[in-house]
């Protein structure tokens, strides 16, 4: 396979992004509105079930240091939630400035973070 989905995760709007290994390209696929994981996670369920990835993204968020803040624990636990569920592999990838760098757009910040993983990737 060569199906990646990107995520920026949010405890309100979550980013998706679909990215592909062989082109290495990752592009914004829509922005999730749920505020709670549960929710989350049956939202994600039919994108996983359409573009049947090998790998999900998630961007890990840090203070501009590197150091952890609250949001750093809420993505380690989606990413646990995301592999129980779904049994695909879940990467963890830097996802500071990312948010400015898609100007905000949330499925755009998704698709940076992925970009990331994918140009790490080669």
């Amino acid at each position: 396979m060569s199906v990646v989905i990107g995520v920026d995760y949010g405890l309100k709007r979550t980013g998706i992004a679909i990215g592909n290994r062989i082109t290495y390209t990752a592009r914004p696929l829509q922005t999730l509105i749920a505020n709670k994981r549960t929710r989350l996670l049956d939202l994600i369920e039919p994108i996983v079930t359409q573009w049947e990835p090998d790998t999900i993204v998630l961007g890990l968020p840090s203070h501009p240091d590197g150091s952890e803040h609250e949001m750093t624990r809420a993505a380690c636990n989606l990413a646990r939630a995301l592999e129980k569920r779904f049994k695909i592999p879940v990467m963890l990838v830097d996802e500071r400035y990312s948010s400015i760098e898609a100007k905000g757009d949330d499925a755009g910040a998704a698709a940076v973070i992925l970009q990331r993983f994918l140009q790490e990737a080669t």
